[in-house]
């Protein structure tokens, strides 16, 4: 006899999709820091007259990130309407790497005027 699908996850599969959506945020927020440094080295690069460095692309959830700040406007895309919860955690995780970068900068800054100051 078939079984009739519930529409349930066990235990296993929510537990492989938790993991699963870790890791995404996780590559999410290295894609976010990498795509904040470059744009850091494209623009000292330019004011410098040195070449530009390779282009990377810009993290999707980072475009609609910005997008939103700019706007100061909530934001709900197609699809994610039934699970806005991913789209928070995306939008969470863009902040939280553009304020890890901007801290660990002015650190770097802080590092810097104190040697060449001494």
């Amino acid at each position: 006899m078939k079984s009739i699908p519930t529409g349930e996850s066990s235990p296993k599969d929510s537990q492989s999709g938790a993991e699963s959506f870790r890791e995404k945020l996780d590559g999410l927020r290295n894609a976010v820091l990498e795509y904040l440094a470059y744009l850091e080295e494209k623009e000292a690069a330019a004011s410098s007259g040195l070449p530009s460095p390779d282009a990377i692309e810009q993290p999707e959830a980072l475009r609609i990130y910005w997008s939103c700040k700019a706007m100061s406007i909530p934001y709900i895309a197609g699809g994610l309407e039934d699970q806005p919860h991913i789209l928070v955690k995306e939008l969470l995780t863009c902040m939280s790497s553009e304020d890890e970068y901007h801290r660990e900068k002015e650190r770097l800054s802080e590092l810097l005027r104190g040697k060449f100051e001494n």
